[in-house]
């Protein structure tokens, strides 16, 4: 076991191995030489330690350390952290060295290839055969008219049953309706009743007879006479429309 031993000078209390019991050691706090005379107690100081017997010529010890006379045998030191902080201090550094040469070497590279790039000079074009002069543009084709117009002639009223047959020839005195366009036919009676009746532009596309069955109450029992009309405009009472034909007049 570890000896515990205090300095006789000093106080200062040291441990030592086992094995130092019996031999001279030196404080650390006063510098002083003892004896290690057991594993606890007070060390005895060398001027007070008495020859023993004889001199003996002993046998020269193999020469020590100053820690080994002062403190026993030197601890065995382990490698720590020290040797991983130096191997990685040297990577880096390795690294740094590598990166730098390697930029330099680019930079290098790169700006003898700038201005060892050759010039170079604009090849001399073939002569262009002569182009023919531009045609002139046809002129456009007209196109149909956004208002289309229409004749209205040999309107007729007929009562069948509780129905007025209403029938009108049409011709188409322009071009034919744009697609999108709305057609009604408008009946105005000289009573005061006034019939509304949705027509197709494909029925307006050319010359033909249009025949509107009016089968109300009210168309049933008027008398007329009447007049007809076709406008361009969305259907409804209260729709804004505007004539696109003649008028023309007809009585039962």
């Amino acid at each position: 076991m570890p000896a515990t031993v205090a300095c006789p000078h000093c106080r200062t209390t040291h441990t030592f191995p086992d094995q130092m019991v019996g031999k001279r050691a030196r404080c650390r706090q006063c510098l002083s030489l003892f004896l290690v005379s057991s594993l606890a107690g007070v060390g005895t100081p060398v001027d007070d330690v008495e020859p023993q017997g004889p001199a003996v010529k002993a046998r020269p010890a193999p020469p020590r350390r100053r820690y080994e006379d002062d403190h026993g045998p030197e601890p065995v030191r382990k490698s720590g952290g020290n040797g991983l902080l130096i191997g990685l201090l040297v990577g880096c550094g390795a690294f740094l060295l590598v990166l730098v040469l390697g930029g330099g070497a680019v930079g290098a590279w790169l700006y003898f290839s700038y201005f060892d790039e050759p010039v170079s000079t604009p090849a001399a074009q073939a002569p262009q055969p002569a182009q023919p002069p531009p045609q002139p543009k046809p002129p456009d084709k007209p196109g149909p008219s956004a208002k289309p117009a229409f004749t209205l002639s040999n309107a007729k009223v007929t009562r069948v049953g509780s129905r007025l047959r209403v029938s009108v020839d049409l011709r188409p005195d322009g071009g034919p309706p744009v697609s999108g366009q709305q057609f009604n036919l408008l009946i105005r009676s000289a009573g005061g009743g006034t019939y509304h009746s949705v027509v197709s532009p494909l029925r307006l596309r050319g010359p033909g007879t249009l025949r509107i069955n009016l089968g109300s109450a009210s168309a049933a029992s008027d008398q007329g006479p009447f007049e007809i009309t076709l406008e361009l405009g969305p259907p409804g009472r209260n729709a804004t429309r505007e004539p696109v034909s003649n008028t023309v007049s007809a009585r039962p």
